[in-house]
Formats: C-alpha cells, structure tokens, sequence
C-alpha cells in the first residue's frame, strides 16, 4: 500500500510531512479516532516510509520496492514491531509489552524496540488496542516511552484520549483524527471488492458512521435487515424488553460458539441501539425541533440518556459479565428511560 491509495486524513499526513522534512519528528505518538477509520493503515504507512532504504532525506515518501517496503506489505519486516490485544483477552497483555514474568525485559515488544536495527537506522511498534492498557502494562512501559531508543517511532492507536492512562497522553504527542466521509468510505468498499454494487455501497456508506471496519460487517445483508428490525423494537410503545433481549441474544449467539466473536457481535449491537438515538439526536438538529423529535414521541434527553445507557452496556461487554443478564438489564432501562 502506498500514500495514494489512503482516503482521508490529509491533515495528518501533512502534519507528519512537515515534521519529517523539519527533522523535528517526536518518538511517541497516540492516534485517537472512530473504529475502523485507517489509523492503524496510517501508522503503517508512516513505518513503511520511515523504514523505506530508498528513502529521500526529509521525504515521507516510501519506493514500495525496496526490501524492506516489500516486507512491511508482507508483514514481515523485522523492524517492524506490532502488538495487539489477545482475541479472547479484555485489555492488552503486560506479556506482549515486557514479556513474560520470568523473562521480564528480556522479550516483549520493549526489548525487542532496543534491539539493533536489521536494516536502515530505526525501529518501529505499533501497538492497538491502546484504550485496553491496565496501569500494571502502563506503567511496565513507562521508561521506554520516557527514553526510546535512538531513531525508534512508537504508535499506540485508541479510539479517545481519555480512555488514556494520563502516564501515556502525557508521554505522547497526540494525533487526532476523523470520521470517513460517506464518498470515501463507498469508494473503499468498491475498492477492496467488500461489495460490487455502487447503489449498495452507498447504502453501507450511508449508515457506517464514516467507518470502513463498521461498513465491512454492514456489507452482510442479513446484518443489515437485523439493524432495521431492532430500530423498529426499539421505536415500539410499549417497548418489548423481554423480546428485545431475547433477540439481541441470539442474534449474539448466532456468529458460533467462541466467547471472542460473540462479544464483538454484543458490542455492535449494542451499537446498533446508539446508532438509533443517535440519529434521532440529529434529527433533532437538522429539523431544529425542540423536546419531540419523531413521531414515536422520543424526546431528546430520553434519547440522550438511552444513548449513554448502549454506550456503557457496550463498554461493560468487556468486563466479561454474562450476555443474557447484562442484555435483560440493559432492555430494561431502555424501556424504562423510553416510556417515561
């Protein structure tokens, strides 16, 4: 992948292109933004043109056919350190970081970021899941990110700087990014060959959120006519919470038996939800309404505060509780909030 083939985020890559060209590139950098929206691709792009042989000084240009851009494509470059949580793990293992107990910075991602070059005169972590970072894992880090290695670029990638410790924003230079648009998002479907209709790839794009990780899943049709349904659960009076939680569980459910993909199905669910009161929320603003918003009578703080309650039922997916008492309470406040 070369710079050509990123949409979006050209801020951020003129940002970097100032930087490298002024020699005044930091080492620590966290990228925040929406799921799904190519920060991680970004980060790789900046690792592939850093750690390209060919490279021009004060150029964020990589050759792409070099040995090493070849790897980076490959993902085996061996200057090229990435990490990320553990499939069926809540947040990102202090193993991965500074290896295991018994060999404690003898291995991990740290150690290894010390290590001499194989090529060139740098090394590179990428480390995701950045949000999952428990205080233990944090604060094994913390002198590698106070004192990296000479040359060395580290990326953590999150979704929001204050679901960061404050020992690793204030150690990093943070970089913000934004949503896709609708167009950029419908274009990468086309492109990755997610979809091959135009018609259904703006259709995707439309309810994505400027998101190609969230239009990926969106392009399962079946998906897609369960998104409608809910919506419609959900704009029911009275609303059927019993049903309600029923379906969202076996809708959970029907991706398998392994304990990983069905929590990440819960969570887009529960997304599913938010991303109902949030376009009631818009609504609201496009119209220039004031307390009633649609015509199932769903005022804005009602809708506000049944969005905040799929936001933290979302969020306590990762705590491992168990999905049939955590989809009846939250079915319940729903109702609750909606038809007060």
């Amino acid at each position: 992948m070369m710079w050509s083939d990123l949409l979006g985020h050209l801020d951020q890559r003129t940002w970097f292109d100032n930087a490298v060209r002024q020699t005044r590139l930091a080492s620590t950098f966290l990228l925040v933004g929406p799921d799904g929206i190519g920060k991680r691709t970004f980060a790789r792009l900046v690792a592939k043109s850093m750690l390209c042989l060919r490279q021009l000084p004060g150029k964020m240009i990589p050759c792409g056919i070099c040995e090493s851009c070849v790897q980076v494509d490959a993902d085996t470059n061996p200057d090229l350190l990435e990490i990320a949580k553990s499939a069926n793990a809540s947040s990102l293992s202090i193993d991965k970081l500074v290896g295991t107990k018994e060999n404690r910075m003898r291995e991990g991602l740290c150690y290894e970021l010390h290590v001499k070059p194989f090529a060139g005169v740098r090394r590179v972590a990428i480390i995701d899941d950045a949000d999952t970072i428990l205080d233990e894992a944090a604060n094994s880090m913390l002198k590698t990110l106070e004192e990296p290695p000479s040359g060395s670029l580290i990326f953590l990638i999150g979704t929001n700087e204050q679901r960061q410790l404050s020992t690793i924003r204030s150690r990093s230079q943070i970089v913000r990014f934004k949503s896709l648009d609708v167009d950029q998002v419908a274009t990468l479907l086309i492109r990755n060959g997610i979809v091959t209709d135009p018609a259904v790839a703006n259709e995707i794009a439309a309810i994505s959120v400027g998101s190609i990780g969230l239009a990926s899943l969106l392009a399962d049709e079946e998906l897609r006519k369960f998104r409608r349904e809910l919506h419609g659960m959900l704009s029911q009076r009275p609303m059927d919470f019993v049903g309600l939680s029923k379906i969202m569980l076996a809708q959970s459910q029907s991706v398998g038996e392994e304990g990983s993909a069905r929590r990440v199905r819960l969570k887009l669910l529960f997304w599913f939800a938010c991303d109902y009161y949030r376009s009631i929320l818009i609504s609201d603003r496009v119209h220039n309404q004031e307390a009633v918003i649609n015509p199932n009578k769903i005022s804005m703080s009602a809708a506000a505060r049944a969005m905040d309650a799929c936001l933290m039922a979302e969020a306590d997916v990762d705590r491992n509780l168990t999905p049939a008492g955590l989809l009846e309470s939250w079915a319940a406040t729903q109702a609750e909030i909606c038809q007060a």
